[in-house]
């Protein structure tokens, strides 16, 4: 997606939710107004008489407000595109989500009984509801979804890089088992590189 505005004969150009202006690309998160902006820029933006009301503050730049409501728009569609083509795409992820943490409740629960010396056993914590194997072997493609998620979340750079990639690739519909030998021989192809470091 892509818009385009004149201003002053310079065309800015937010596309996917990124301002493209005079070879500068702003990307930001949040808008916020003028006044709580760094004081140096605030400072900056008085000597030069912009008005605080048109003008916000995003990622770093000070922008007329309609670029600024623009871009997180886009990246508001992007963002719910993205939704709709995970749901579509990796049936059963909700479940098998709500199904770990249930788990993760009963063993957090489990662990407070035992250590509370006046309810040591006498009433336990509701069992799990699920059978995380049958969920999984249900719901393939969210079980491989959910390795790589974790994957992405190590600590290592490339071990996440790997699961970064293959999560994306199985929320775009790919192939859930050449997707995993392709994350696991990124890692083990990485540390064979890097066995003597």
């Amino acid at each position: 997606m892509k818009k385009e505005f004149l201003t002053n004969s310079t065309t800015v150009i937010v596309e996917d939710g990124i301002i493209k202006l005079n070879g500068h690309e702003i990307n930001g998160y949040r808008i916020d107004e003028l006044q709580n902006a760094p004081k140096p820029v605030q400072d900056q933006c008085r000597k030069a008489g912009v008005d605080f009301k048109a003008c916000v503050y995003y990622g770093g730049a000070v922008i007329p407000r309609e670029y600024a409501e623009e871009a997180l728009k886009q990246k508001k569609e992007i963002q719910e595109e993205k939704e709709r083509q995970l749901k579509s795409n990796v049936p059963g992820l909700d479940i098998l989500r709500e199904a770990y943490h249930d788990i993760e409740r009963y063993h957090d629960e489990f662990n407070r009984m035992m250590d509370d010396e006046y309810n040591d056993g006498v009433n336990p914590p509701a069992l799990p509801r699920y059978d995380i194997e049958t969920l999984k072997a249900q719901y393939p493609r969210a079980s491989a979804y959910l390795k790589a998620e974790n994957w992405e979340m190590s600590s290592n750079y490339e071990k996440s890089d790997a699961g970064q990639k293959a999560k994306d690739a199985i929320a775009a519909g790919a192939d859930i088992d050449e997707t995993i030998k392709a994350m696991e021989a990124q890692w083990e192809a990485y540390c064979n590189d890097h066995i003597w470091d």
